[in-house]
C-alpha cells in the first residue's frame, strides 16, 4: 500500500531515460509542479517528455482533466483519456493510501506512476536526460556547489516554500502568527543574501535549483500569499534585490511561458479546498507587480 512515488530513471534501472516514454501530469497553478515545468523548459525537454494539465482550479473529487475549450491552458490526458488524476494513482497501486497531488511523472511503458514528488522529479529531469535534452549543458546541481544547494533548498523550503502554507491553513491565531512571522523573517534573509550576491542568481550567474525552488512561490507571494493567506507583513515588491532577482529569472529562457497567472489565481481562489478563506470564490485582478492586472 504506497503513500508516493519515489521511482528513480536511470541507465539500466527499471525506468530508463528514453524520448517519449514518460509524461508529466502537472496544474499550471501548483507552485510544487511549476518547478518541473521549469526545468523541462530549461533543459529543452519538451520534445522528450509530454505534458498534460489539468484543470485551473481542485474539484470536489480532487484534480480533474478538461478541454482547452472548457479551461485555456489545459491539456487532457492522451496516454489513458484519464478524466480524474486519481486514476492514475489507483491504477498503478489500487491501494493507494497517500494524497492525490501534482506533480506526477508518468511511464507511458508500463502505464504506472514513476514520481510524484517535486524535489525528486526535478532532480531527475535537471540530471537524468542529457542525453535526449535540446540543453545538456545547463547543470541545476553543479557538483561543485551541490551541498550549498542542498542547504539552501533545505532552508528556504521550510522558511517561504511551506510558511505560506502554514499561516494560510491555520485554525488558529497562534497558527497563522508561526506562519506568516517566518515567511517574513525568511524573505528578509532572501533579500540580505541577494544583496551579497554578485551574480545573477543565487549561486553566482548560474541558475540552479536553488532558483527554481524558490521562483515558484515568489511570482505567487504578492497576487496569492499576501492576499489570501495574510502573508502580508511584507511584499516581494517591497524588498528590491528579491525583485531584481524575480525578474531575471522571469526573463531566463522559457520561464515566462511556464507561469499563467489564470490557472494561478484560480487554484488558489476557486479550488475546493481554499473555500473556507473564500467562501465566495473571488478572484481578485491583481497579477503581481510583473503582469498586467485583468
Amino acid at each position: 500500500m504506497a503513500t508516493n512515488f519515489t521511482g528513480k530513471i536511470e541507465e539500466g534501472g527499471e525506468f530508463e531515460p528514453e524520448a517519449n516514454r514518460y509524461i508529466l501530469y502537472v496544474a499550471l497553478g501548483c507552485p510544487f509542479a511549476h518547478r518541473t515545468l521549469i526545468v523541462r523548459k530549461l533543459k529543452g525537454l519538451e520534445d522528450v517528455i509530454g505534458l498534460s494539465v489539468v484543470n485551473a482550479y481542485l474539484g470536489k473529487d480532487g484534480w480533474f482533466f478538461v478541454t482547452p475549450e472548457e479551461c485555456p491552458g489545459a491539456i487532457p490526458d492522451p496516454v489513458n483519456n484519464f478524466k480524474l488524476l486519481r486514476e492514475a494513482y489507483f491504477l498503478t497501486d489500487p491501494n493507494f493510501a497517500g494524497r492525490i497531488t501534482v506533480p506526477v511523472l508518468f511511464d507511458k511503458k508500463t502505464n504506472r506512476i514513476v514520481n510524484n514528488e517535486s524535489s525528486e522529479i526535478v532532480r531527475i529531469l535537471g540530471t537524468k536526460f542529457n542525453k535526449l535534452a535540446k540543453y545538456p549543458e545547463v547543470d541545476l546541481y553543479p557538483s561543485d556547489i551541490a551541498d550549498e544547494i542542498d542547504a539552501l533548498n533545505e532552508k528556504f523550503q521550510v522558511g517561504i516554500n511551506s510558511s505560506v502554507y502554514i499561516a494560510g491553513f491555520a485554525t488558529s491565531q497562534e497558527g497563522y502568527d508561526k506562519g506568516a512571522r517566518l515567511a517574513y523573517k525568511s524573505l528578509l534573509e532572501l533579500e540580505d543574501l541577494l544583496s551579497k550576491q554578485e551574480g545573477s542568481f543565487l549561486f553566482g550567474d548560474r541558475i540552479t535549483e536553488a532558483d527554481v525552488r524558490l521562483f515558484p512561490t515568489l511570482i505567487r507571494f504578492d497576487p496569492v500569499y499576501t492576499v489570501l493567506y495574510k502573508c502580508n507583513l511584507i511584499r516581494v515588491q517591497d524588498l528590491p534585490f528579491t525583485s531584481a532577482w524575480l525578474k531575471r529569472f522571469l526573463d531566463a529562457k522559457g520561464v515566462r511561458e511556464t507561469v499563467n497567472m489564470t490557472h494561478i489565481k484560480k487554484t488558489y481562489f476557486i479550488s475546493v479546498n481554499q473555500e473556507a478563506a473564500n467562501p465566495h470564490k473571488i478572484v481578485p485582478l491583481y497579477n503581481g507587480p510583473l503582469f498586467p492586472s485583468d
